[in-house]
């Protein structure tokens, strides 16, 4: 039986997204027994990953190195001492590999947000994640990307081998799963995430002007400089009294968030995968979605499609707030469509990867 090595530094220090992601898929080695031991690299460990002792070991960084110099440069030198035949880069990177060091190369790419939308990204991040990108298309055996999307992207902009693509998506929390005893209140309209302009909250500020005064919205997410210029819009269109702004909330309380919604709006048109849309649709929401294909490929045909477009919104909004049977059964819909991205049938997809890697 072989070993792998995991970049697992996302997994101890991010919270939500790739730390998300991360720990999901060392459930996965956890669960599977493809690697007799797994090698878990990260600079140093933190506060968001417990190892389990009997099947995981850490590897942190004890050189004089840079974190950035030691994940890219030492853990290949790594890796070969601990004789680990395969490694996984979870979060759109790999190290510099020897060329003729035998070791399979998997990597995750979640999007290439920093090439579609370069304007917010500073110029270094932008040059590095590229650089960083491009390497790890020529370099892996086997990419593995998290929606249909992101493979367009990779072989548009990078000449990816399609072959070497696999399209697996990712499955929120278990917690937008269980079910929440007490009747919805269905008080407001939700959108979650982070407060940036790419997201864009302002249509939703601005589709309240044409939209019965009952009819409130509550946008949730990190708190950015942003949000001081939804907050003024919301002041000007005389309608702040009907936004909600929540920030900075536990991660554990975004069901409750949801769960006491009407339905719920994704307005981003750029996303690797969009995982609000998937929490939203397992806790049975409707969801008003853009009319993107990343969009339509998560929410099929449970998705309100609408233009990005203040009025076309507020007829959408209008649309799913009257009409109570049919938002119920969107709802329905919602959560059936939700369940093609659980857990089970995503590892059988891993498995056939893994299969063959092993």
């Amino acid at each position: 039986m072989t070993h792998i090595g995991i970049d697992a530094k996302r997994a101890f220090h991010n919270k939500t997204g790739l730390g998300q992601y991360s720990r999901w898929m060392l459930q996965y080695y956890r669960d599977r027994n493809f690697f007799q031991n797994k090698f878990l690299f990260t600079p140093k460990k933190g506060p968001y990953y417990q190892p389990e002792p009997l099947q995981e070991q850490v590897i942190t960084r004890n050189s004089v190195l840079p974190s950035a110099l030691w994940r890219s440069y030492r853990i290949p030198k790594l890796l070969e001492q601990l004789d680990a035949q395969t490694y996984h880069g979870l979060t759109n990177e790999l190290p510099f590999f020897p060329q003729n060091q035998k070791v399979r190369k998997i990597v995750t790419i979640h999007d290439v947000l920093f090439k579609k939308i370069p304007e917010t990204y500073g110029f270094i991040d932008r040059k590095t994640y590229d650089y960083k990108t491009d390497k790890a298309c020529k370099t892996a055996d086997d990419i593995i990307v998290v929606s249909e999307q992101t493979k367009r992207d990779l072989v548009d902009l990078y000449d990816a081998n399609p072959k070497k693509i696999h399209v697996i998506h990712q499955d929120c929390h278990e917690q937008f799963r269980q079910k929440i005893k007490t009747p919805s209140k269905e008080s407001y309209i939700l959108s979650v995430g982070t407060i940036e302009p790419r997201k864009n909250h302002h249509l939703l500020i601005e589709a309240l002007v044409n939209l019965p005064k009952h009819i409130k919205v509550c946008i949730a997410g990190k708190r950015t400089s942003y949000h001081e210029e939804l907050t003024q819009l919301a002041k000007k269109l005389h309608v702040d009294d009907r936004v909600e702004f929540v920030f900075d909330f536990e991660f554990q309380k975004l069901p409750e968030l949801i769960h006491h919604a009407k339905f719920c709006c994704y307005l981003s048109e750029n996303e690797g995968f969009g995982i609000p849309i998937l929490e939203y649709m397992s806790m049975g929401k409707p969801v008003v979605l853009p009319k993107t294909p990343l969009a339509q490929e998560v929410a099929g045909d449970a998705g309100v499609f609408t233009s990005l477009d203040a009025m076309e919104l507020s007829k959408t909004i209008n649309g799913l707030d009257v009409h109570d049977e049919h938002r119920k059964k969107l709802g329905e819909l919602s959560k059936k469509r939700a369940t093609a991205f659980e857990t089970p049938r995503l590892y059988l997809q891993l498995d056939k990867l893994f299969e063959k890697t092993t």
